[in-house]
């Protein structure tokens, strides 16, 4: 079972994005309190270059202040 598998009811998962870094990272997983942040913004582009570990306070910090951006139609945050 990966390191950051969430628990939902009597089974386990984990996030895509998690899944994705692991199996692009094997040496270097998500371990527990740490996330994968998306690049370009877009939560369902798992593609392993728009993917960027970091440690949980940190990517919480960048969506606090990101949050007040606006987003375009495609869920982007605008420039």
């Amino acid at each position: 079972m990966w390191p950051t598998a969430l628990r939902h009811g009597g089974t386990f998962s984990i996030p895509r994005s998690h899944a994705v870094w692991n199996e692009t990272h094997p040496n270097d997983v998500v371990q527990p309190g740490e996330h994968v942040h998306h690049e370009n913004g877009i939560r369902d582009d798992d593609r392993a270059e728009n993917l960027r570990r970091m440690d949980a306070a940190e990517h919480e910090g960048m969506h606090g202040r990101a949050a007040r951006r606006s987003r375009d139609a495609a869920g982007r945050f605008a420039a």
